[in-house]
């Protein structure tokens, strides 16, 4: 199993987190939009707050006053995306189930989004490719997946986080 602890020991938080949420935010912005978000989730938006990990992601955190433009950002571009190529996007938008639901984005354009079943669990995530009509899905916890990219498992954001970067940088 990794948990949050695993990854404070890959990659080292802030000494105070931007815009770390509380509980009640949390369970705020998940009744609002009907979802629970994974517990190792919710740690590492306590545990970092808003910020970029190596330059290359921007995990939305529910305690930053951006938040909703985020996810209203990223669910046009998905409906744009689906626009142009109905068959390969076919996935519906949460709160149709199951959907995806905004999740992050990278620096290259990537957009990460939240795989929501039926009763609001996340099943995993899928990121879908900027210049194409292709995406990635992951059954993953959010821990490992971060941890993946960091260690050059994970390879579809073009060769994994550039080793030269910050490793996290709060932001907001």
């Amino acid at each position: 199993m990794h948990d949050i602890a695993d990854l404070v020991s890959e990659l080292p938080p802030p000494r105070t987190p931007v815009n770390a949420p509380s509980d009640a935010e949390v369970e705020k912005v998940e009744e609002k939009y009907g979802i629970k978000f994974p517990d190792d989730f919710k740690d590492f938006m306590k545990v970092y707050g808003s910020g970029i990990i190596y330059d290359t992601f921007i995990i939305f955190n529910v305690g930053s006053p951006d938040y909703v433009s985020e996810i209203d950002l990223s669910s046009g571009f998905y409906i744009n995306h689906a626009n142009n190529w109905p068959k390969e996007y076919h996935l519906k938008l949460w709160p149709q189930a199951p959907g995806i639901f905004p999740m992050g984005r990278s620096t290259q354009g990537h957009t990460l989004f939240w795989l929501v079943t039926v009763s609001g669990e996340i099943s995993g995530f899928v990121i879908f490719d900027p210049k194409s009509p292709t995406y990635m899905y992951y059954e993953y916890l959010f821990t490992i997946f971060i941890s993946h990219c960091i260690s050059g498992d994970f390879s579809y954001i073009h060769g994994g986080f550039p080793s030269s970067s910050e490793p996290f940088k709060p932001v907001g």
